[in-house]
């Protein structure tokens, strides 16, 4: 947790009140879905080559080669972990 030193005030918006109440901005982002919109996340920079990007494997198939991988003994030949002779 930051030290006193460290917090900046910002009296412009601790006494500051919203226009809109909590429902109306619920709708409005509920409407900017449905319009297919992504609403805004504040300073986050936009990034819809990987928003738009896909697995074409999922999930259940990677965790099946993975179990796979383990089970056929290749992952410890990876790391090196294999016992020669017995």
């Amino acid at each position: 947790m930051p030290s006193d030193s460290e917090v900046t005030s910002t009296p412009e918006f601790d006494s500051s009140r919203s226009t809109r109440t909590r429902a109306e901005v619920q709708g409005e982002l509920e409407q900017a879905r449905s319009e297919g919109q992504a609403p805004g996340a504040g300073e986050v920079t936009p990034t819809p080559d990987i928003e738009t990007a896909k697995s074409p494997t999922t999930r259940e198939e990677v965790r099946k080669e993975l179990d796979e991988y383990i089970r056929s003994g290749q992952r410890d030949r990876d790391r090196g972990e294999t016992q020669i002779g017995g």
